[in-house]
């Protein structure tokens, strides 16, 4: 009998109307749990690729759900990613066919896309590279990295040319900055006078109580102009007279909208080309490398 009462309240919990808009990740979580495995904390984990324990704890309200839970929810076929991670548009996917033996084929382009795919056709190469189904989005293409990306010639980066980029456009995919730290996404350069979008490995910094957080850029250009780096000396002096003086790390200034800031650049990237750039610079995120 107890079972049974289980069983209904499930129902009763997934009949209730998606959450969306203010609707936190939990709820959104919860509802998928509810509605799509019935509750079934075991066969989510397993569907997923996620810890059980996790799920019980979100399911309880006693944790939220982290950066990794969300994005292996929203790798599943029948999730939308966009909702999931902003509470935009509809909970799941439109229900696709029987998938193909070789995988959805997904369109490969030479030219980074300024917007997703379906508006850009004009720029497809007319090849496909398959993916498997827990990896296709009509949102997503392969972008194949070409000799002219500095990306290619940075031994630091793992990305030859030649190597395909399965690029994610929704929108829904950057509204997590831990999302998109570190990751490899198609960026709006800033101050470039032809607004290029080009390859960079995105890094968000979250501040502190005096400063506020950013995102940057590493283009895997070489040279920072000398000229916009600034020494940064700090001197103590204490009670008794005695003076400290410290070397800290250069900054690097930059003026935008006619202001200049400066922020720390660590000694490892004196040789490349940092910016800092928008949340809205951010035109796609590298989900995953194909090497051919």
């Amino acid at each position: 009998m107890a079972k049974t009462k289980r069983t209904n309240d499930s129902r009763r919990k997934a009949s209730k109307k998606f959450p969306a808009g203010e609707s936190t990740p939990a709820e959104r979580v919860v509802w998928l749990l509810e509605t799509v495995w019935g509750g079934n904390r075991s066969a989510m984990a397993q569907d997923v690729g996620c810890g059980h324990s996790v799920l019980v704890k979100i399911a309880a309200g006693s944790q939220g759900p982290g950066r990794r839970v969300l994005t292996a929810i929203a790798a599943h076929p029948k999730v939308n990613p966009a909702w999931l991670l902003g509470g935009e548009g509809e909970p799941m996917l439109a229900p696709s066919p029987h998938a193909p033996a070789d995988g959805w084929p997904v369109p490969i382009c030479r030219r980074l896309l300024p917007s997703s795919p379906e508006k850009n056709r004009s720029l497809w190469s007319g090849e496909t590279f398959p993916t498997a189904g827990a990896f296709y989005r009509p949102t997503r293409y392969w972008y194949e990295v070409q000799k002219s990306d500095p990306i290619a010639s940075d031994p630091t980066s793992k990305i030859d040319m030649g190597d395909l980029l399965l690029m994610e456009t929704d929108s829904g995919w950057r509204t997590d900055h831990d999302q998109v730290d570190g990751k490899i996404g198609a960026v709006r350069i800033p101050d470039d006078e032809n607004a290029r979008v080009g390859l960079g490995r995105v890094i968000y910094d979250p501040g502190s109580a005096d400063e506020s957080g950013y995102f940057g850029v590493d283009t895997f250009a070489s040279g920072v102009d000398p000229k916009d780096l600034v020494k940064e000396i700090v001197v103590r002096e204490y009670d008794d007279g005695r003076l400290e003086v410290t070397r800290g790390l250069p900054r690097h200034v930059e003026e935008r909208g006619g202001k200049k800031s400066s922020r720390r650049v660590s000694q490892t990237r004196l040789g490349r080309s940092t910016r800092q750039i928008r949340l809205e610079d951010i035109i796609a995120v590298c989900v995953m490398m194909v090497r051919r």
